[in-house]
């Protein structure tokens, strides 16, 4: 069959595609881990009784909201790994494949506050690996002469590149407003902010201006640009080369530049099944590729054409997806989609907004804990003595900014204080921009204040 065909992946880069994602489900189970207690237990900042009293409780099956103590939800995190693991050796691939989205996702409804775009990611590409024969190569169900279940080429594949597409193109579109089209400082105030910025970041920053407009609006263009070549049947090999090296490019400096857990990580682990025929015939993917032969065999698992009743769900999934990524806006839906809609989108969860530092850039401000009495700072983060915990612990604490989650605010304060602060006050210092693009005088968000007694320790 000709190489040029649009949608179409080589079996390969899929195989590469399923055993790296398999990796990733035990590496985010790490992130996560440590802060067991805190993130998911009734002893930490959100106990499910609060938890299921508020606006964020989800209407989706939440096998985490059924355990409060650590031991069982330390039980469903291994059950987490052991899944990844099989998807990793490609034993049972469907089955884990599937097994691993719902607890994946029973994790990210249990306490949303402490995920971010990466994680939304994840889901999606465990969701549409459903109907991709992940475990036709260097699997343990191929050894074993079982057949890989979906198809490499036609709908599956168009599915997949269109959901990638997605990401990128919406992610520039939402790039609009004073900082990143009418100024072009977008990129300069996302590199200051102390939240995500790192070290290159800070040095990258006294760059000419001229040299940071234009990157800013190269960010923009290269967004849109790399999505829409996703996209383009003519010349599928040439075209997806140059999405993937520009999109390579992009992961790689988020990486450097900024600290934004495992994303960068989940971007380049998505562009695998971009790798065509002609990649695996050079080096080092033709290394690469001897190599998982001796280890995992060589033997290919048969596939087969989607199943006919398939096609019309997986049309509509694509159609779901596409019109959560229409609607969705920082400051409210563009339109309204009928509710039930939007209530199959959420089950499915192919909800979805890539708003990504856009259109605002990151604050730019510290977290204080303070003690009342003495007015002395017990707690700056992010400071040169102080950091966050991870990059989980940050995306709840930045999540405590706005008042809608305000019941995060005690429970945080509870934990970050210091042992036996007593009178606490919990603050954001911060620095905004006014219309010209400039840094105002920083000024004080008060979160919360209270008594932080012993046994809350």
């Amino acid at each position: 069959m000709s190489q040029e065909k649009w949608a179409r992946f080589d079996l390969r880069s899929l195989a590469l595609f399923r055993i790296a994602l398999g990796l990733l489900l035990i590496i985010d189970v790490g992130t996560r881990v440590g802060h067991l207690s805190e993130f998911y237990t009734d002893q930490g900042v959100l106990p499910r009784l609060l938890f299921s009293r508020s606006e964020f409780a989800q209407q989706w099956l939440c096998f985490h909201l059924g355990v409060g103590h650590w031991m069982g939800l330390f039980l469903l995190l291994m059950l987490q790994v052991g899944l990844g693991l099989g998807l990793f050796l490609g034993w049972r691939t469907r089955l884990m494949t599937v097994g691993s989205w719902f607890l994946f996702n029973s994790l990210l409804v249990r306490n949303p506050m402490v995920n971010d775009r990466g994680d939304l990611e994840l889901s999606l590409l465990l969701f549409w690996s459903f109907f991709l024969p992940l475990g036709a190569r260097w699997s343990l169900d191929a050894r074993a002469g079982r057949g890989a279940s979906g198809s490499e080429e036609g709908l599956p594949v168009a599915a997949y590149l269109l959901q990638l597409a997605q990401i990128y193109i919406f992610a520039a579109f939402l790039k609009y407003g004073d900082f990143w089209l009418v100024r072009g400082d977008g990129f300069y105030h996302s590199l200051q902010s102390p939240l995500f910025a790192g070290t290159l970041a800070g040095y990258l920053a006294r760059a000419p201006e001229v040299v940071l407009k234009a990157m800013n609006y190269a960010v923009v263009a290269g967004e849109l640009f790399a999505g829409l070549l996703l996209l383009t049947p003519f010349q599928p090999r040439l075209l997806r080369a140059v999405a993937f090296w520009l999109l390579l490019s992009f992961h790689l400096g988020v990486f450097l530049l900024f600290k934004l857990g495992l994303f960068p990580l989940i971007g380049l682990i998505a562009l695998l099944p971009l790798l065509s025929h002609d990649w695996w015939n050079r080096r080092p993917l033709s290394g690469l590729e001897r190599y998982l032969d001796n280890a995992m065999g060589s033997k290919t698992g048969v596939t087969g054409p989607l199943p006919r009743a398939l096609k019309p769900i997986l049309v509509g999934c694509v159609g779901l997806a596409l019109l959560s990524n229409l609607a969705a806006r920082p400051e409210g839906p563009a339109f309204q989609r009928p509710g039930f809609l939007v209530g199959l989108s959420q089950a499915l969860r192919l909800e979805q907004h890539w708003d990504l530092f856009s259109p605002i850039p990151p604050y730019n401000g510290h977290f204080q804990i303070l003690s009342m009495p003495e007015g002395e700072i017990l707690l700056e983060i992010p400071s040169p003595e102080h950091s966050f915990s991870s990059h989980r612990m940050k995306m709840m604490m930045i999540a405590s900014l706005y008042p809608r989650f305000a019941l995060l605010r005690p429970g945080l304060a509870r934990i970050l204080a210091p042992p036996e602060s007593g009178h606490v006050l919990y603050r954001f210092q911060v620095r905004t921009v006014d219309r010209d693009g400039q840094y105002r005088d920083p000024e004080n968000w008060v979160l919360w204040h209270g008594v932080i007694k012993a046994h809350d320790l």
